[in-house]
């Protein structure tokens, strides 16, 4: 069917909330992202982790991130691939994304790899429920067109798990806390900018600028 895009194991659940397969997102807006953003750290801030997953369906992408900063030092590890191929494995090379429990237990990982000597893998157990935010709009200049619409929820918990550098392993013990976020729609600052249009308006304070590391992956 050449109106339809193609089906994937997500159409056999009772869960469609538009005419199509789980493959197409409601519109063609080539900034449609989903991503997740998460966190770990040390209770005294010596050694941090980094995570994030972008999903980019009208741009068929996958790409992530994932880091480790201590002290001075920072290490990252980002990939990509087309996401066709494979709309819903959540990993792009030796990143990987894993629930667990929806909204309870969530993992996070990156494999040993020859890009950059670090490997985590860390579990991020909820201590509060998950909680969304304003919705998050912002308008061309004129006020005529929707630049942004982004929904977002955070949860914060704690971390369980272990990270390596440089072949020396760390345990994550319970003084270590994590936090999280998962944000979908359209964004700005996707891809380049359309060249035969008025520059978007550039908000003053926005929800997204706040993670800043999320922003720019």
């Amino acid at each position: 069917m050449a109106t339809l895009g193609p089906l994937v194991p997500a159409d056999e659940t009772l869960n469609h909330q538009i005419t199509d397969t789980f493959a197409t997102v409601a519109q063609t807006d080539r900034a449609w992202t989903e991503k997740v953003w998460a966190m770990a750290a040390a209770s005294d801030g010596s050694v941090q982790l980094a995570f994030g997953l972008g999903k980019y369906a009208n741009r068929n992408v996958l790409d992530g991130c994932a880091g480790v900063s201590r002290g001075t030092e920072q290490w990252t590890v980002r990939a990509s691939r087309g996401l066709a191929s494979d709309p819903e494995t959540l990993s792009v090379g030796p990143i990987r994304y894993e629930v667990l429990e929806p909204f309870r237990r969530v993992r996070f990982a990156l494999e040993p790899n020859d890009v950059s000597p670090i490997a985590f893998e860390w579990v991020l157990d909820g201590v509060v429920p998950p909680f969304l935010e304003e919705r998050e709009q912002h308008r061309s200049r004129d006020g005529a067109r929707l630049d942004a619409d982004i929904v977002r929820y955070h949860q914060s918990g704690t971390a369980s798990g272990w990270v390596e550098v440089n072949g020396r392993r760390t345990k994550l013990d319970s003084s270590w806390v994590s936090t999280r976020d998962h944000s979908w729609g359209v964004r700005y600052g996707v891809g380049t900018p359309i060249g035969d249009v008025a520059p978007a308006s550039v908000p003053h304070f926005s929800t997204s600028l706040v993670h800043g590391a999320e922003a720019s992956y």
